[in-house]
């Protein structure tokens, strides 16, 4: 599984979600993550194939890209939150 940071990464929020993910890559080594752009082509297709509207979001999916579970907004979930969804 990986995690998906989708934002914008010139944006106001930039800063809270790289201090969030950096948070989480120290405590939980082993997990996969990546950063999206909402703008780029690659952005838009995640938000449109999982319907995510607000940013940043934050998507928990399998390898072969099934949906685990997201967040959207401003409002991040706590890190035992994400976790529990790796599994």
């Amino acid at each position: 599984m990986k995690v998906i940071f989708l934002y914008r990464l010139e944006s106001e929020y930039a800063r809270m979600i790289e201090d969030y993910k950096n948070d989480l890559i120290t405590r939980y080594p082993y997990i996969k993550t990546k950063d999206i752009d909402v703008d780029s082509r690659e952005g838009m297709n995640i938000a449109n194939l999982y319907d995510i509207v607000r940013y940043p979001a934050i998507a928990v999916i399998t390898e072969d890209g099934q949906l685990i579970n997201y967040w959207q907004g401003e409002i991040l979930p706590t890190k035992d939150e994400l976790i529990s969804c790796l599994g």
